[in-house]
């Protein structure tokens, strides 16, 4: 398994900024706006659940994941909610649950065999405006600026290789997705195939290492 950054605890969780967006833990308060973003088909059809949500309760499960409190060495992902600032270089929207949220991103998947593998969404509304290209960038810069674990006698790194790669997953036909990843550096390694006959779906996998690596 992967070497792993020291991932804070969800409470302590920092949130990051870039010059347009604000990409903060969420909180429960953001299931309205959720809820809304995993109802449109075609931000869904892209999910390994493949359909929108079909209550609000099923997505406060899906959110519960988000804003459970657990210890930092029990954290099962690493993401964020994404808001939409009131201005450029400023503040959020608001600072309640309730902002201009518009995407979700962050590490869907902690326990990867290739890495931390990063995931995001976004609501229509706002595709073609780089907002996905500006919050990944700004995700994986405050990752790699992540502790990693030390050797308790020689205080060198454990692992640095490994914590410092990342990786993703899109369908073949996601263009959007692959143009993102491709503007942020991000390469193709491989390509598979799921499902039988015509529901076989050709994934790309990324992958993404550190400049310091």
């Amino acid at each position: 398994m992967p070497i792993l950054p020291l991932l804070p605890r969800h409470s302590e969780t920092l949130p990051i900024h870039t010059a347009r967006l604000v990409l903060r833990p969420f909180r429960a308060a953001d299931l309205p706006a959720v809820h809304v973003l995993r109802s449109v088909p075609d931000v869904m059809r892209w999910t390994r659940q493949g359909r929108i949500d079909a209550t609000t309760d099923e997505t406060s499960k899906w959110l519960e994941r988000f804003t459970h409190e657990t210890e930092s060495q029990e954290r099962p992902n690493y993401n964020f909610a994404v808001l939409r600032k009131a201005s450029p270089g400023g503040a959020p929207a608001t600072d309640s649950g309730d902002g201009d949220l518009i995407g979700v991103m962050g590490i869907v998947s902690l326990s990867s065999e290739n890495g931390p593998e990063v995931g995001y969404m976004f609501h229509p509304k706002t595709w073609g405006k780089g907002y996905a290209t500006e919050a990944l960038k700004g995700f994986v810069d405050a990752w790699w600026r992540l502790p990693l674990p030390r050797d308790g006698l020689s205080g060198t790194v454990q692992g640095a290789e490994e914590a410092r790669t990342l990786c993703a997953m899109t369908d073949k036909t996601n263009v959007g997705s692959a143009r993102v990843l491709t503007k942020c550096g991000w390469n193709v390694v491989s390509e598979s195939v799921d499902g039988e006959g015509e529901n076989k779906v050709q994934f790309l996998h990324w992958t993404l290492r550190s400049p310091a690596v």
